[in-house]
């Protein structure tokens, strides 16, 4: 991996991070969002920080063991998401409308990583049957909570919470990466103005499903 891939700006990132194990993990998020896993190498990684393989595998034994701490990564920084979520709230609605905005805030803040979880549910099916506790697991649990408090009232019934918080993720998560190529095709300059409306359709449309129960 040529040096020159990099902008100026994120060369600048890396030199000032504190250590070298943050400089490989930053850098390695970046080639497997970009790349995947199976198209980096760590020498790919160690060309970008401008160290030794063996300067990498001090930290990292194996490919392998450096993509765990960066989904890793990924997983703690998702809990901002799921974050001081209320257990009995009155109005679980409100609740589902929250944790969506959480969603689409830190999809906004981590395209990066966005692209890594895309990633990582399409390009690693044979991983899944050997992983104990998958990294979305919690995530969707705590998002299960208020749609299962609406449950148990009666209403919502023949919705499956699971499927339908998939969708959304996925839905999220496809607008996240895909917005440059969705910007080109519908001829819409304005990424910004375009990811607003885009957030206040889904808000939209969870509350009209919501509200038809």
């Amino acid at each position: 991996m040529e040096k020159h891939y990099y902008q100026s700006s994120q060369a600048s990132i890396i030199s000032n991070m504190d250590t070298t194990r943050e400089r490989i993990l930053y850098v390695a998020e970046d080639l497997f969002a970009k790349k995947g896993f199976y198209e980096t190498s760590l020498r790919d990684i160690c060309s970008v920080i401008g160290i030794a393989n063996s300067s990498l595998l001090y930290y990292f034994p194996s490919k392998k063991k450096l993509y765990g701490a960066v989904l890793r990564r990924i997983t703690e920084s998702l809990n901002v998401v799921i974050a001081d979520l209320p257990t009995e709230s009155a109005n679980p609605e409100h609740d589902i409308s929250i944790i969506v905005q959480r969603l689409m805030d830190w999809a906004r803040n981590n395209p990066v990583r966005m692209q890594i979880l895309m990633r990582e549910t399409l390009d690693n099916r044979e991983r899944l049957p050997k992983i104990k506790h998958f990294f979305l697991s919690d995530l969707v649990k705590s998002m299960r909570q208020p749609i299962d408090r609406i449950k148990e009232k009666g209403e919502l019934q023949g919705f499956d919470p699971d499927l339908f918080l998939f969708h959304l993720i996925g839905a999220i998560s496809y607008f996240s990466v895909a917005l440059p190529t969705i910007s080109h095709v519908i001829e819409r300059n304005d990424a910004q103005e375009l990811q607003r409306k885009y957030e206040e359709t889904i808000l939209n449309v969870i509350t009209s499903c919501i509200q038809r129960r």
